[in-house]
């Protein structure tokens, strides 16, 4: 058998993007505080970039070009005040500049003390975790160090909403430990706040908190150990049959249920709260309606005494292309900040000239919408405007939304008018908030009655968008008192 080597050539396209697009797009797809944060960072890193500050108007023109963005002049009378000011920060501009090496004399380094440096940051403080919280109420008990130990894998076992996620006897083995020892510790940790952690399974976390209550009704324990599937399925003539009282003790043992938590932990665990803000406002302008910024827009320029430093025949080579490096970065950070603004600026102006009737009349009236649509509108593509909106949001006369809220697809109504599935999403959720609790709607007698009022939507349609709206089915929403 022989062996042989061979070479061949191959051609293939491949498309790449380049730094600029790749900045472009990060910074398209950033939502505004997001985005304020990263130019923090970046007005941190390049020191010819700064930030104008608010109420500031720029110059007419170019705001990329050579000298512009600057500052508004000085008044007549302090024109010589600003010469003499120019002069000393071109004298003095080694000191403002981290060049590379940080071999520049005169205290330019920003060369923090490390102990304050290290007191700010173990200064900082998050909200604490369940499992934190937990792990203090164990080092206030009184354990000795092996039960500590066991404790600490136990807490460390319980989920964000409070139950014990992993078996003792696995707890056991990784501590090894008794599983007595380990049930001990854990019927410990059960009584530790908040009432019902450390519980295996709901009708385990609910048992701890009516004991934790001091509850003595045995009808309570009952409907806890043999009745929960059907008080989930809201089966409740059957659980009182079962339990032989009539429906309204029954009502009034769930009231006492209701009043419980079935997910402890969450009562104690971060919120993990996002905070969104406009990117745009649309504001009525007469008849119309138009599209203006937020205020929270960051504006940033390239001071002019950095293009006077490139001037001054004293600078080394090693410094010129320094800020040159440094005013290229700050030139492309701007271009691609501005063509955020514009695009997201674009479709807001687009939602604002098709959704009129919705910032009239209400969501009723709220016009399909697509992607697609807007995309051929704008001249860019899908993927464009999908990037631009993507967890953004806008002030509107009607409410805060976000921007996916204009997007949605339609139904033609029986007069020929385009209808937004969302619309319809709230038509079927004003049947629902309509009906006899008693007899709750079926997602047929939905279908039908709008198609009564000419909107012709399946069973299967209402079912999904009643799903989408977490609208329990039928049988769920049936009421027994």
């Amino acid at each position: 058998m022989e062996h042989s080597f061979s070479q061949s050539q191959t051609l293939r396209q491949e498309q790449t993007l380049s730094a600029r697009q790749l900045q472009s797009l990060e910074l398209l797809h950033a939502p505004i505080l997001e985005l304020q944060e990263r130019l923090s960072q970046e007005l941190a890193a390049n020191p010819v970039l700064e930030e104008v500050p608010s109420g500031t108007e720029l110059q007419v023109g170019d705001p990329l070009s050579a000298g512009s963005g600057e500052a508004e002049p000085p008044d007549a009378g302090d024109e010589a005040l600003a010469s003499e000011q120019l002069v000393r920060e071109a004298e003095n501009w080694h000191d403002e500049l981290p060049f590379p090496g940080g071999g520049h004399e005169g205290g330019g380094g920003g060369s923090a003390d490390p102990a304050d440096r290290d007191f700010f940051f173990d200064s900082l403080a998050g909200e604490p975790t369940l499992q934190e919280l937990l792990l203090d109420e164990l080092r206030l008990s009184n354990v000795d160090d092996r039960q500590r130990r066991i404790g600490e894998l136990v807490i460390g076992s319980i989920d964000d909403s409070g139950y014990l996620r992993t078996h003792p006897a696995d707890i056991a083995m990784a501590a090894d430990a008794s599983l007595e020892e380990v049930e001990q510790v854990v019927r410990l940790i059960q009584t530790f706040d908040p009432p019902g952690v450390g519980a295996f399974t709901p009708g385990e976390c609910l048992r701890l908190q009516l004991e934790r209550r001091g509850e003595k009704d045995p009808r309570l324990f009952e409907l806890i150990d043999r009745h929960l599937d059907d008080i989930g399925n809201n089966r409740l003539p059957q659980v009182a049959r079962a339990m032989k009282i009539s429906l309204p003790e029954l009502d009034r043992l769930l009231e006492k249920l209701r009043s419980l938590h079935p997910y402890p932990g969450t009562a104690l665990a971060p919120s993990g709260a996002v905070f969104v803000a406009p990117e745009v406002e649309i504001v009525r302008d007469g008849d119309a309606y138009t599209v203006k910024p937020s205020g929270r827009q960051v504006r940033l320029r390239i001071p002019e005494r950095y293009w006077k430093m490139l001037e001054d025949p004293s600078l080394s080579a090693a410094d010129r292309a320094y800020i040159r490096d440094k005013i290229a970065a700050a030139r492309e950070l701007m271009r691609a900040l501005e063509m955020r603004e514009t695009t997201i600026r674009r479709i807001a102006a687009v939602i604002a000239d098709e959704q009129r009737d919705f910032f009239d009349k209400g969501v009723a009236f709220l016009r399909p919408m697509t992607m697609r649509h807007v995309a051929e509108k704008l001249d860019l593509h899908e993927t464009t405007v999908s990037r631009a909106i993507a967890g953004k949001y806008l002030q509107t006369p009607r409410g805060f939304f976000e921007f996916r809220y204009f997007f949605s697809s339609g139904f033609q109504a029986a007069d020929g008018t385009a209808v937004s599935s969302r619309s319809v999403q709230e038509a079927i959720r004003h049947l629902i908030d309509g009906e006899d609790a008693r007899k709750p709607l079926s997602d047929e007698k939905l279908s039908r009655l709008l198609r009564q009022e000419g909107l012709d939507v399946a069973r299967r349609t209402v079912a999904k968008y009643r799903e989408e709206m977490h609208i329990p089915p039928t049988h769920l929403r049936r009421s027994h008192r």
